[in-house]
């Protein structure tokens, strides 16, 4: 497994409603990410096209796939979600 440490932004404008979200919006940002596949309102309710923040389900749709065919079934799917770990709670 690979990584990339992305330095810090001292001072980033605050985008996000959630404090503890700023940092990976900062860190996408800065990294220049396309995408930010997730289910937090906070993010989802953002108002930016780069990067662009989706669900799962939406992200496959625009792919033209639907999520339960999408790499076997939903509840595959969904025992994948559950065997991440988020960064922050």
């Amino acid at each position: 497994m690979s990584y990339e440490l992305i330095p810090a932004v001292d001072h980033a404008e605050k985008l996000i409603r959630d404090a503890k979200d700023q940092p990976i919006l900062n860190a996408a940002i800065v990294s220049d990410v396309d995408m930010i596949l997730t289910g937090d309102k906070d993010f989802l309710s953002l108002d930016m096209t780069h990067p662009k923040c989706m669900t799962v389900a939406q992200f496959l749709e625009s792919e033209g796939m639907r999520l339960e065919n999408a790499a076997g079934t939903a509840s595959a799917i969904a025992a994948a979600k559950r065997s991440v770990s988020p960064v922050y709670k």
